[in-house]
């Protein structure tokens, strides 16, 4: 009889570590499973996060590298205008001294176009520069009526001192055609064309 129950106790501590055995694998195994999911989850945060730093740094380095390329572009651009500004300024230097120093025959080869093609009409007052009174003359005025029989140039008392060429008034508007001014114009039209180039890059 006492063999029986100790017997019946064998088999129930037996059955007792194998369900503890059992119970104990299971958490194991759901531990395990966890812990792999866990990793899982974070091995893909942390490559997905290196990925992202990557294409950062990527992105930064060809932002650079393109702000570098086009810093260079400007430089080698304004450079050049540079350059460019500096022949024109000696240009315009040589010009005016040798439009300065034009003959009387010269200076009415570059005004005649102009009272040619003018279309205004009536009487015209023309303020004449210091260095051009001797070529436009009211004797010579009075020729250049024949271009156009709807107008009359008047030479005016008034006189531009040290300029080269002519300003003609009507009701109190006034067309420049001095040669400072025309000058002036080109020298503009060569700023325009610089800011042209460097607005781009600069932009």
């Amino acid at each position: 009889m006492t063999n029986d129950k100790n017997l019946a106790a064998e088999q129930i501590v037996k059955s007792i570590l194998a369900q503890g055995k059992i119970d104990n694998q299971k958490m194991f195994e759901e531990e395990k499973n966890k812990i792999e999911a866990a990793y899982e989850q974070e091995k893909a945060f942390l490559m997905k996060e290196k990925q992202d730093k990557l294409k950062q740094v990527i992105f930064q380095f060809k932002n650079n590298f393109e702000k570098e390329i086009q810093r260079e572009h400007v430089n080698r651009t304004r450079q050049v205008v540079a350059e460019e500004q500096r022949y024109l300024t000696k240009l315009f230097k040589e010009v005016t001294e040798e439009l300065d120093d034009l003959t009387i025959e010269e200076q009415l080869a570059l005004f005649i176009p102009v009272f040619k093609k003018n279309t205004l009409e009536g009487q015209i007052e023309v303020i004449v520069g210091e260095a051009s009174k001797k070529a436009l003359t009211q004797e010579k005025l009075t020729e250049f009526n024949a271009f156009n029989p709807k107008v009359t140039y008047q030479l005016s008392k008034k006189e531009l001192p040290s300029e080269n060429g002519f300003i003609l008034s009507q009701d109190g508007i006034e067309y420049n055609y001095t040669l400072s001014s025309i000058l002036a114009d080109v020298k503009e039209q060569a700023g325009v064309r610089y800011l042209e180039k460097i607005r781009p890059e600069e932009g």
